[in-house]
């Protein structure tokens, strides 16, 4: 922890950017940012218990959204955008948990939760296994990449994107069975 702190430190000293400024601003509730992404994830949550067996449908999250958007969150720009009935931008979700969930009801969404689980189980029985010392790193990155992305639940469709061809790859090369 106080190396993570010296690293937080110099990155401030470096880019000019207070990252203590950017972790409070986090839970700040004037920021239009989080006001967009709080109203999205909060649009997303109340979709799944409208719709909890089946969902609306798959992608169907932002056709749906502009219903569901609480109305404190059309103060920001980015709602506004999204809920716009010209459909120029796709709103997004903000954790691709809850928008499986969402779009796939209880039952896609749990079966999303039971593949991220089963993955991160064989990944760490895998890794406690290797002997090969390259093989065993290469591994626990992706331990690491697989509970830090179940804990930060994809923010984005990019990261989950990214991480599925991650494991895609290391499933293929045997380093996940």
């Amino acid at each position: 922890i106080p190396f993570m702190l010296i690293a937080l430190e110099s990155v401030d000293l470096v880019v000019n950017i207070s990252i203590v400024e950017v972790f409070s601003s986090l839970t700040s509730d004037t920021n239009i940012s989080n006001i967009a992404r709080y109203g999205s994830t909060i649009a997303a949550y109340n979709m799944f218990l409208d719709n909890p067996f089946l969902g609306v449908g798959i992608g169907q999250f932002g056709f749906y959204a502009q219903y569901y958007y609480p109305a404190w969150s059309w103060s920001s720009l980015e709602i506004m955008n999204w809920g716009n009935s010209a459909g120029n931008i796709w709103p997004p979700v903000f954790n691709v948990f809850l928008q499986f969930f969402c779009e796939n009801g209880i039952l896609g969404g749990v079966l999303f939760v039971a593949i991220q689980v089963d993955l991160l189980y064989k990944s760490i029985r895998e890794a406690l296994s290797i002997q090969d010392v390259n093989l065993y790193r290469l591994n626990s990155c992706v331990c690491i990449s697989v509970i830090s992305c179940i804990a930060l639940g994809f923010s984005t469709q990019e990261i989950f994107w990214g991480y599925a061809i991650l494991i895609g790859l290391m499933m293929k090369n045997g380093v996940v069975k």
